[in-house]
């Protein structure tokens, strides 16, 4: 054997050893092409041995047992903080959490009083009128059934007997005075046919002859008079009569009818406004009653013993606005503003993003740390896992296992899961495992058989701590090539 021979099987012998499969140098001199290819020749190989995956993801303390505290007023909105509690501080259940300044709502109380006795009194006096509207409608309606009657009867009895007689009145009227006339003439045309015969005196024959004469000239003179007055009446002043009575008549009708209907919805009316009023005084009283409870709320007390922590836990993040508990501060109805945490266990809540959600399942342990305390070492299980993502990740809870460590909720966690553990997996270096450009779907290394590297397909398993298990085409004690040969397409 030369001399060189012996110093190429020490050299590999010695690289077995090491475990690295390198190929010794032929001698101290050799050009670059030489190294570079007896790199390339580095192997390691395939192993039985341990092989485990961790999924880790960042959680937050929360305690299991929670009291919210808020206010919920029946009608007064926001409350303005007088004092409150310090975050932080152990209470006990009845202590005073918050006092609220209760000098609007007290003044608003005041108000209420006044006019709660003004509705009072406008309610008693709608229900006293009701009654008399009731006694007063059946007399307007009496009213209104006796007015059409009245007019009724007025216009028949105008149509059947006063015009009728009127215009036969009107008519002697005219008959009468003509007939004086020629009355008052016949006697004048008789005085003067005996004043003629007899032996008056001429003067005696004067006077009487002319009381006669004035007799006719007034009857004449009451006959025009007594045709002016007949045609006036009978064209005029009875024709407006009538329109008069008629235009009543139509009156009284219209009037009836309205009635009718005018008079029952009128006594309703009242009947409704003292029912509104009857409702509407319901609703100030309950309204009354609801803002003195209101005012009770103004002094909060601890519902159970525990921590006070300002704001409100959602879904493992605390919502608050310290300064809102500040005085000044304003809280609105119905707001959750403060939270007690009671002494019980905390368990931690995660959100897990879908690409590590298949690694998880209810059920597995997993390993817990806190920031705050990087030394201490908890132990959990995890309890539930969402069915469905939001946003993009699982939510999940884990149970703690009871520990001294004294974290507290609010607290950052950092979770770890065991999702694959294997005691004696077949391994090489992750970094041996190649795959072509055009199929990455069929990983393969590179075997060596007679000091040469081999193309070879393999099933590859989980990869880890930079092994990569090896589920077939490899066998405990083969030697694979760390680098892929000159020339290839892998990847």
């Amino acid at each position: 054997m030369s001399r060189t021979s012996v110093r190429l099987f020490a050299s590999a012998g010695l690289a077995a050893l090491l475990g690295l499969g390198v190929f010794a140098q032929e001698g101290p001199k050799g050009d670059k092409a030489e190294k570079s290819e007896k790199a390339k020749t580095q192997t390691a190989k395939a192993e039985k041995g341990p092989i485990r995956t961790e999924t880790s993801f960042k959680g937050v303390f929360e305690a299991s047992d929670m009291a919210e505290v808020n206010v919920k007023p029946e009608v007064w909105g926001t409350m303005t903080v007088l004092r409150a509690v310090e975050a932080g501080s152990k209470v006990k259940a009845g202590d005073v959490l918050v006092e609220f300044d209760p000098e609007k709502i007290d003044k608003a109380i005041r108000d209420q009083e006044g006019d709660q006795r003004m509705a009072e009194l406008g309610l008693q006096m709608a229900e006293r009128d009701l009654p008399l509207t009731e006694k007063s409608t059946e007399l307007d309606k009496g009213a209104a059934e006796r007015q059409i009657k009245q007019a009724r009867e007025d216009f028949d009895k105008w149509m059947n007997t006063d015009k009728p007689l009127q215009v036969e009145n009107l008519k002697f009227s005219l008959k009468s005075s003509e007939q004086q006339v020629e009355n008052q003439r016949e006697e004048l045309r008789q005085l003067e046919k005996m004043y003629r015969s007899k032996d008056l005196t001429e003067e005696t024959e004067e006077i009487i002859l002319k009381r006669q004469r004035f007799a006719v000239e007034s009857a004449e003179h009451f006959l025009r008079l007594t045709k002016n007055r007949h045609d006036q009446s009978l064209n005029i002043d009875l024709p407006r009569r009538e329109r008069e009575m008629r235009d009543n008549l139509e009156r009284a009708e219209i009037g009836w009818a309205k009635a009718q209907y005018a008079i029952p919805m009128s006594l309703e009316q009242k009947k409704l406004a003292v029912e509104k009023a009857k409702y509407e005084r319901a609703r100030a009283r309950e309204k009354f009653d609801n803002l003195k409870k209101d005012r009770q709320l103004f002094t909060v007390r601890a519902p159970a013993d525990g921590v006070v922590y300002y704001g409100r836990c959602v879904q493992g993040n605390w919502m608050s606005s310290p300064s809102k508990l500040q005085k000044g501060g304003t809280v609105m109805g119905d707001e959750v503003f403060m939270t007690i945490i009671r002494e019980a266990p905390l368990f931690v809540r995660a959100a897990v993003d879908e690409k590590d959600s298949h690694a998880i399942a209810a059920g597995n342990a997993c390993k817990v740390s806190a920031p705050a305390f990087p030394d201490a070492k908890l132990s959990g299980e995890i309890e539930k896992v969402a069915a469905v993502p939001v946003g993009g990740s699982y939510d999940v809870k884990i149970r703690l296992k009871r520990t001294d460590v004294p974290v507290m909720p609010g607290m950052s966690a950092m979770v770890k899961v065991t999702s694959y553990e294997k005691k004696n997996a077949l391994t090489v270096p992750a970094g041996a495992v190649f795959a072509d450009e055009s199929d990455d779907d069929h990983p393969h290394v590179y075997k060596m058989a007679d000091g040469k590297p081999q193309k070879t397909p393999v099933k590859v398993g989980k990869r880890s701590a930079g092994k990569a298990e090896i589920l077939e085409g490899l066998e405990a004690g083969d030697e694979v090539s760390l680098t892929k040969p000159e020339g290839g397409k892998d990847r």
